[in-house]
């Protein structure tokens, strides 16, 4: 069965934020990449903090950075204020 990942990061930002839990991207994305099933495609799709924001832009690289070394697709957007 092949599978793709659709993950619209700025509601799971909040949603894990409002809740207090964490999502591991890594373990979703081994989730549905086992047994019959394979990942085709994997998209997280992100707004980016504003360019001016130097430190919160460097938590965002790395966090961006991350979830490409495991497989997704990063598709980002400026903020808009």
């Amino acid at each position: 069965m092949r599978i793709a990942i659709f993950v619209d990061g700025s509601n799971i930002f909040y949603a894990q934020k409002e809740n207090k839990w964490f999502i591991e991207f890594e373990k979703v994305y081994e989730y549905f990449n086992r047994g019959d099933r394979e990942v085709v495609d994997a998209h997280y799709f992100t707004g980016s903090p504003h360019f001016e924001d130097v430190k919160k832009i460097r938590g965002h690289r790395r966090f961006m950075s991350a979830l490409t070394k495991i497989g997704y697709h990063v598709v980002e957007k400026e903020a808009k204020k």
